[in-house]
């Protein structure tokens, strides 16, 4: 895959509203790894996003094969 096949663009948005202390650590955050807040938001979410994803099918394999699939750690 050459690098602009795996750059995916944003074409969607929506507003997020965080209090003024969150906004200014996340903020730092976002800094601290060299990018905008809004392009770690984007990251942030599609992360959550794909781990939520994971979850429902892991219970699902459970509840359909009896199958106890232990917990990863990190």
């Amino acid at each position: 895959m050459s690098k602009a096949e795996g750059i995916t663009k944003r074409s969607e948005s929506m507003r997020v509203r965080l209090d003024a202390q969150m906004m200014r650590r996340f903020a730092g955050v976002a800094a601290d790894r060299g990018m905008a807040p809004s392009t770690l938001a984007a990251f942030v979410l599609a992360e959550y996003t794909c781990e939520q994803e994971r979850t429902v099918i892991i219970h699902q394999i459970e509840r359909e094969d009896g199958v106890i699939i232990g917990k990863s750690k990190r």
